[in-house]
């Protein structure tokens, strides 16, 4: 049988979900871009979420997560997927899937594709801080204020944040244009 904290535990778990799952899906699509990938770091991030509100309400019943701690522990587990997929060679299969779309004739979605990830690399060489304003702004449409209140920081922040970012990702997406 469950404990009452184990329920309110589950419930605001579900609550969270209901609020933020669809957002925190696309923000790992974006890492990730692949849906299954995504959708099982989505699950153990509530899984996380849940445990962690089990053993947090143990000491404080009234104490709450936010999305920020939520973003948090996805972006921490994509990583981790990120690293394991590099250690098993998934470079290899990106080859075929290339291979196979210049064989199909599929020229103008393959330059899309590589258009897309250059930004994604652009956006990858950034600090994390300046990163995760961007793209919860641009990913997200959150306006600066959400954005602020989402991570714990002040309005200005945000704003010099994504002035650096906007800086720095036209200066990558400049070079990368320049050196293929």
């Amino acid at each position: 049988m469950k404990s009452e904290g184990e329920d309110s535990s589950a419930q605001e778990a579900e609550r969270l979900f209901q609020r933020y799952g669809l957002g925190l899906k696309a923000f790992l699509l974006t890492h990730l871009r692949n849906e299954d990938d995504a959708e099982e770091i989505l699950q153990q991030t509530f899984l996380k979420l849940k445990t962690y509100l089990s053993e947090l309400r143990a000491e404080d019943p009234q104490a709450k997560v936010g999305s920020s701690w939520l973003y948090r522990v996805a972006m921490n587990e994509a990583a981790l997927r990120k690293r394991k997929e590099r250690r098993q060679g998934s470079h290899q299969v990106r080859l075929g899937q290339f291979q196979s779309q210049l064989k199909s004739g599929e020229s103008d979605q393959l330059i899309q594709e590589e258009e897309r990830q250059a930004v994604q690399e652009a956006l990858s060489s950034l600090p994390e801080a300046i990163r995760l304003v961007m793209e919860l702004r641009i990913r997200e449409d959150l306006k600066f204020e959400e954005i602020a209140a989402q991570l714990g920081v002040p309005i200005g922040t945000v704003a010099s944040r994504m002035a650096r970012g906007l800086k720095q990702l036209s200066g990558v997406l400049k070079h990368l244009r320049e050196h293929g």
